[in-house]
């Protein structure tokens, strides 16, 4: 995550002062900067153990994390490929703001609401998924789905490496479990509506109970056909 927050950084501001355009060259070129920043600091610090053996030490928790984002970003691939549309609530700014990130020569990136104007709005997000889409060689609308996926895998693997590390501090065994415990809990969890929306979806509970309930489009009576909602 540091890493595509880091070459994103560098994409963005060398195209904000002219020194690269907006395009894939613009692209290679910020990632090829901070590869050779870190293996320059990584080159300066003779007290570190190699990289190989670091990587051997910690096999179990590089393992962890991949797993982490893998298996949360495939299951919520699948949640979008239920509902791939770009529509309601904000998703169609947001899909403007991807285009025009991915269409402007220069940053800041040109208002698709207001020609000739540049967004007047926090837009680095679109960025990191407009760098991210490209380097992957899929189109805006693909990108856009595969970005919901990423947020919540970024998600889960950032708070599973806050916790694992927390508690691997106190010097605990446990710190794969309670990281993966952390991750589940922030990004799929939540407030466990996931969970009753998938009961009220298959029929599951009486009348009564989703009244008491009383949750907003699934506080009437559960579906009876058996098709998820």
């Amino acid at each position: 995550m540091l890493g595509l927050l880091l070459v994103s950084f560098v994409f963005w501001l060398a195209g904000s002062l002219g020194f690269s355009a907006n395009h894939a060259g613009g692209i290679l070129l910020a990632l090829a900067v901070v590869a050779a920043v870190s293996w320059l600091a990584y080159r300066r610090n003779p007290t570190d153990r190699p990289l190989s053996g670091w990587l051997s030490g910690n096999r179990q928790t590089i393992l962890a994390a991949e797993l982490v984002f893998g298996l949360v970003f495939a299951g919520w691939v699948w949640v979008r490929a239920q509902n791939p549309a770009i529509a309601a609530t904000e998703k169609p700014m947001e899909f403007a703001f991807l285009n025009a990130i991915g269409r402007s020569p220069t940053f800041p990136p040109l208002d698709p609401w207001l020609s000739g104007y540049a967004i007047s709005y926090y837009y680095f997000g679109y960025v990191m998924t407009s760098v991210l889409g490209r380097l992957a060689l899929v189109a805006e609308p693909v990108a856009f789905n595969l970005a919901v996926a990423w947020l919540v895998a970024g998600t889960a693997v950032g708070a599973f490496g806050l916790v694992y590390n927390l508690v691997a501090l106190a010097g605990r065994r446990t710190a794969v479990a309670w990281g993966v415990v952390a991750a589940l809990a922030v990004a799929v969890a939540g407030n466990l509506q996931i969970g009753l929306e998938l009961l009220h979806g298959n029929g599951i509970g009486s009348p009564a109970l989703w009244r008491w309930i009383d949750i907003r489009d699934i506080n009437g009576p559960a579906d009876t056909d058996g098709s998820p909602r």
